[in-house]
C-alpha cells in the first residue's frame, strides 16, 4: 500500500512540474502577445499624428 501511495506522489509531482513548465510558457506567450499590440498601437498612433 506504502509503495503504491508513493509511486502516485511521484507520478503527481512530474505532472506539477510539466504542468507549471506549460504555465510559464503560457504567460510568456501572453506577455509577447500584449508587448505586440502596445508597439502596435504605439505605431499607429505616431502614423496619425504624422499624417495630421
Amino acid at each position: 500500500m506504502l509503495d503504491k501511495l508513493k509511486a502516485q506522489l511521484k507520478a503527481a509531482k512530474a505532472e506539477l512540474k510539466a504542468r507549471a513548465r506549460q504555465l510559464n510558457a503560457t504567460y510568456r506567450a501572453y506577455d509577447r502577445c500584449v508587448d505586440l499590440i502596445t508597439k502596435l498601437e504605439t505605431r499607429i498612433e505616431k502614423h496619425l499624428a504624422k499624417s495630421k
